[in-house]
């Protein structure tokens, strides 16, 4: 069968919505032979910054010649992007044989009665299936919807990483940061070592259950801390400080006050790194090349950057997706017209009251939304003179 055709197939068996559990999984992963068992992973859960940090640990990883495997979701463009072996997608035909695989368990598990996976789960289970067929000496992977119940804990990680904590997937962690915190930090596993930038109660909650696990813990910026020390439209430098290491003016690809943290979680939490290899190969392969539908394509274009220089650049940076500008077919004479600028975006469905109030403060309409499996893509306009 070919890739399309597996992958339809696949989509069609599965249950599309949002089922927090492991029962699933677990029962999927057995049909397949537990291909998890033996994984080396570092687990990457948080509200925000999970895909940045997941992404310049396995470059990290890749500069200092391990062969890595990487798990991320959503995909953005081609769902092969989910499962990168060696910063590499897989081909098609590699694609459609695992999917195969994960039909014919899925297959024979309703037919005995059992659970029917979600998409995501199913992407789980491909994921650690082509990783443990490459033989990876070590697994990243980006936690999906809160921690304790996704289906990437079915690993045992030695490392885990809790970028921070806000309120998000209320329906399903909990309306406090408290009960949000304590679902994310359902990662952490027995001595683990657990690294994180979260704050305050959430912070109380994640310590708590770290010296509950007999796992150590590092936090920034008490044991991490990071200094911005400049930034261009092509990324910007920092000084980073670990317990082990002071690192001097690594240059991060990556565009957005929050990623200096991000790249502290990502240096510090690989405990192979040296100042050597994160200033001249780990952080610096991480290129928007790395992810190819981060901002930083866009922002190549002087018009734009421009226009995104006129909003507040952190929270642009953190929740706007560039690829979807092709999703809304705006004409490229549309968005570079005198007397105006536009930018187009894409953010999950459940952040459109937040990001929406920020946009109109600092004076940007919108003019066209679009909704889709949870995502909303948007087209807003500045008009040339207004504040910013």
């Amino acid at each position: 069968m070919d890739y399309l055709n597996a992958l339809s197939e696949l989509k069609e068996l599965c249950s599309p919505a949002i089922e927090p559990g492991l029962e699933r999984i677990k029962a999927l992963l057995d049909k397949l032979g537990q291909p998890q068992r033996g994984l080396r992973a570092i687990q990457v859960a948080g509200t925000n910054g999970k895909g940045s940090v997941t992404a310049m640990v396995d470059a990290m990883l890749l500069a200092e010649g391990f062969h890595t495997g990487r798990f991320i979701s959503p995909h953005l463009h081609d769902y092969r992007e989910r499962c990168l072996i060696d910063g590499q997608m897989l081909t098609e035909e590699q694609t459609a044989a695992l999917l195969s695989r994960i039909t014919a368990a899925i297959r024979a598990l309703l037919q005995r009665g059992g659970p029917r996976p979600t998409e995501f789960e199913a992407s789980t289970a491909l994921s650690l299936l082509a990783m443990t067929a490459a033989q990876v000496e070590w697994a990243v992977l980006e936690v999906g919807l809160g921690g304790r119940f996704d289906a990437t804990n079915v690993i045992d990680a030695p490392i885990a990483v809790i970028t921070n904590i806000g309120r998000d997937h209320m329906e399903y962690l909990g309306d406090t940061i408290a009960a949000i915190a304590a679902e994310k930090a359902g990662i952490i596993k027995p001595g683990a070592l657990v690294f994180t930038g979260a704050e305050g109660e959430a912070l109380a909650v994640i310590a708590r259950e770290t010296e509950a696990q007999g796992a150590s813990l590092c936090h920034i910026p008490q044991e991490l801390r990071y200094r911005l020390l400049s930034h261009d439209e092509s990324g910007q430098y920092v000084d980073i400080t670990t317990p082990r290491a002071h690192y001097e003016g690594l240059r991060v690809a990556l565009l957005g006050a929050h990623q200096g943290a991000n790249a502290a979680l990502a240096v510090d939490n690989d405990p192979l790194c040296t100042a050597s290899v994160a200033e001249h190969r780990g952080l610096n392969c991480l290129t928007e090349q790395e992810l190819p539908f981060m901002l930083g394509d866009i922002l190549q274009d002087p018009s734009l950057q421009a226009a995104c220089r006129a909003f507040a650049p952190d929270l642009l940076l953190s929740n706007i997706v560039a690829a979807v500008v092709a999703a809304l077919a705006v004409p490229a004479a549309e968005i570079l017209a005198p007397g105006g600028f536009w930018i187009c975006g894409g953010i999950l469905q459940e952040k459109e009251l937040s990001v929406q109030e920020a946009f109109a403060a600092a004076g940007w309409q919108v003019l066209e939304r679009r909704e889709r499996e949870g995502w909303l893509s948007f087209c807003l306009r500045h008009n040339e003179g207004k504040d910013g």
